[in-house]
């Protein structure tokens, strides 16, 4: 089984590692014009437009190249980026780094300029997507991935921890309470953290099993229930992992305060992952409701 798990692991961890080498060679090329300024007072039948050039990738992307609609006649009139020019119906980026952008305003004429009027953009490596939004561009996909496995990373750790300190905490109480887990009680954490177990010492538990009779018509389990605390204990037995609504199993009973009493409870049939016999209790002493503990039944 251990095996298993180291093998397993390298194999996540390879995948991993392989998708963020992947993720970090890709190149994220993209451009948007998001922005229309249908009246402008620099030509009578022309527009303002402004469009975003993005570098989402790891790369200096170089020579890019955004080809516009040659029907429409297109004037830089500012940019945010130095190396940003236009000839013809080209804007052209000399150089922009990785997780940059660079936008220039256009003044449009021959007619209306929106994303569908942009034909391609390119670069000397790689040929880059026309995004409709500037909402719509993707993030950096490498960090993004990173980003997400941190996220599960952290679940996983808390689900991890989780589930170690239950299992620390399951073997001290198998310690403490040695005398009752081997008697065949399980799962008894519950049981050690409420109020009901102040009134017993680690050697002593409110349920004793008695005996079994499989002389009747239905096999049965005999308890001896001793109730320590100062207000009544009610004590409810049923077939544990039990899938169907009957009362086959169940048995009841409630005993006041500082006195004992009997339950005898039908044996069910046994269970499929201990293959034996699992009576499962819940205790009501007061308010206080303590339950998902549960017996083997031993074996006669």
């Amino acid at each position: 089984m251990e095996n298993i798990y180291k093998i397993s692991t390298g194999i996540i961890l390879f995948i991993i590692t392989s998708i963020v080498t992947y993720l970090f060679r890709m190149r994220q090329l993209y451009v948007a014009s998001p922005t229309l300024f249908k009246r402008t007072e620099l030509s009578t039948n022309g527009s303002v437009s402004q469009i975003f050039i993005y570098n989402k990738g790891n790369h200096v992307e170089e020579d890019i190249t955004v080809a516009l609609d040659p029907s429409l006649k297109a004037e830089l009139l500012a940019s945010d980026t130095p190396g940003l020019s236009i000839a013809g119906n080209n804007i052209i980026v000399d150089r922009l780094h990785k997780n940059r952008s660079a936008s220039a305003l256009l003044l449009i004429e021959n007619g209306i300029f929106d994303y569908t009027k942009i034909n391609s953009i390119t670069s000397k490596a790689t040929e880059g997507k026309i995004i409709k939004r500037v909402a719509d561009v993707p993030p950096n996909a490498a960090k993004f991935f990173i980003f997400v496995i941190f996220i599960i990373a952290i679940f996983l750790g808390l689900f991890g921890a989780d589930h170690a300190y239950s299992y620390v905490k399951n073997r001290y109480l198998e310690y403490r309470l040695k005398p009752i887990y081997e008697q065949g009680w399980h799962n008894l954490s519950n049981y050690y953290d409420s109020e009901l177990r102040k009134s017993y010492g680690d050697q002593e538990f409110p349920v004793r099993y008695m005996s079994t009779d499989t002389n009747g018509p239905r096999p049965t389990v005999t308890f001896e229930v001793y109730n320590k605390a100062a207000v009544p204990l009610e004590v409810t037995a049923d077939k544990n992992h039990k899938l169907e609504n009957t009362l086959t199993n169940f048995a009841n009973v409630t005993i006041p305060a500082m006195s004992h009493s009997t339950l005898i409870v039908p044996i069910p049939n046994p269970d499929p992952t201990s293959h034996m016999p699992e009576i499962a209790f819940t205790f009501k002493s007061g308010e206080e409701f303590i339950y998902e503990f549960y017996l083997i039944i031993p074996k006669q």
